[in-house]
């Protein structure tokens, strides 16, 4: 799904509206499981969006565990989504045709296909399972990571003009998970054809967090800007960056909250954790209500023009930062600790795509081998921070230089990192490790 605020505006208050005429029936809906049954009895339920806090918010593990007790399968032919297990065990979800079938009639009337539509070129998603299809004046000519040659058959097709029906002569739109745009971009160089001269006004990306430095190298290789994409493979409706502030704005069909990582009390401005519930009769096999996405993002209602309506910036897999229990603060958010292990050279990494023979390079397309974590030393209340990583392979790396630049390079994208060490409320320690789980805060959609 792609809407954003710049091709699905609402008003704040229509979609409040919205929100209140569709929250009874997801509830309705979940209570048909036993899970949510269980979960539920006894408690009063919320009527409004703004009584939503009344409900428990629930996590991921639960909902695993509970397995298809947490399921509506009757009368319904269901199709399985699968999250790729990169931030921790595959979760396995299920799609049912008759909600299917409402996306498709819903959009086809929010977005009808008329004489003209945009080209695009798609590269296509290799992860996940079933994927949900959802109408559009669009036609997508598509490329595969794994399809020897669509490389340079994508590159025809962004720089020549075509003749189809009713379709815009140029390709005006690229689309791909991150990883994917990078290889295609890393093929441009490889090729000697960066920057790219075309037609194309619009890169999304989706998939995983983007960091400065690889925003800028696929802006660079394709003369566009990008434009990110939020989501989680077992939620219908995420959220697209706007064009106009590059702040992150939700579909009507989601009912998206951030809340206090530690309290799990609603904030409105500030970090905290993303709590999505996907709203009936758009998700209906698998029910979620307020469910725990585990992703640290900053928070606001005050942006202008969209006053009141939740904007958010995505960080990363909060379980990759370092939070302070005691002072209530994030010391390291994961995306500095993400961007700084990939910008350190002598980091291993977890290959992608290595058996592609258009991949120019699975290594440095993959994510580095690091983890980060703390503890209060008992002594003097100071918070130890240990970045352990693994050193990467048959490489002459000095690993103490490598240990310094690391540490150089976190301490230079926190900010409240850099203020706990100067005033001795931190120490950061930095090593190596012979192997180690990965912190991977990418979080495919």
């Amino acid at each position: 799904m792609s809407a954003s605020p710049d091709n699905l505006a609402l008003p704040m208050d229509s979609i409040t509206r919205l929100h209140d005429v569709l929250l009874s029936p997801t509830i309705q809906n979940a209570l048909k499981t036993p899970f949510f049954r269980d979960l539920l009895t006894g408690r009063e339920l919320p009527e409004t969006v703004n009584e939503i806090g009344l409900l428990p918010i629930i996590r991921k593990e639960e909902v695993r565990a509970a397995g298809r007790l947490a399921q509506n399968r009757e009368g319904l032919v269901c199709n399985e989504v699968s999250s790729s297990g990169s931030t921790g065990p595959p979760f396995l979800t299920i799609r049912g045709d008759r909600e299917l079938s409402y996306i498709w009639d819903f959009f086809s009337q929010v977005f009808p296909i008329n004489d003209s539509r945009t080209r695009v070129l798609q590269i296509n998603n290799p992860f996940h399972g079933f994927l949900i299809t959802v109408p559009a004046p669009i036609h997508s000519h598509r490329i595969g990571i794994y399809d020897n040659a669509s490389f340079e058959h994508g590159i025809r097709t962004i720089t020549s003009r075509h003749t189809d029906r009713n379709v815009d002569d140029k390709c005006t739109v690229l689309v791909g998970m991150l990883r994917t745009l990078i290889a295609f971009a890393q093929y441009l160089e490889s090729k000697g054809i960066a920057p790219l001269k075309s037609d194309l006004n619009t890169i999304i990306s989706f998939g995983s967090y983007i960091t400065p430095e690889s925003r800028a190298f696929i802006e660079s290789s394709f003369c566009c800007r990008v434009r990110d994409r939020y989501g989680l493979s077992e939620v219908f409706g995420g959220a697209a960056q706007s064009g106009y502030d590059d702040w992150y704005y939700f579909d009507p069909c989601v009912i998206p909250e951030v809340v206090d990582y530690a309290t799990r009390v609603p904030i409105k401005e500030g970090l905290g954790v993303l709590v999505l519930t996907p709203l009936y009769p758009f998700q209906e096999a698998q029910p979620l209500l307020r469910y725990w996405t585990g992703d640290l993002v900053v928070a606001t209602h005050s942006r202008p023009g969209s006053e009141g309506r939740l904007a958010i910036k995505p960080l990363g897999r909060a379980r990759y930062g370092v939070y302070d229990n005691v002072n209530s603060t994030w010391v390291v958010t994961p995306n500095e600790a993400y961007e700084a292990a990939v910008i350190t050279p002598g980091l291993d990494k977890v290959p992608l795509f290595r058996d592609s023979g258009q991949v120019v390079d699975p290594i440095a397309l993959g994510h580095p081998m690091y983890s980060i974590s703390s503890v209060k030393s008992s002594d003097d209340d100071r918070l130890n921070i240990m970045l352990r990583y693994v050193l990467a392979q048959d490489s002459n790396y000095d690993p103490t230089r490598v240990s310094d630049r690391l540490r150089e390079n976190l301490i230079a994208r926190s900010q409240n990192l850099r203020r706990y060490v100067q005033q001795g409320k931190a120490v950061l320690s930095v090593a190596t490790e012979s192997s180690l789980e990965y912190a991977n805060i990418s979080r495919p959609d």
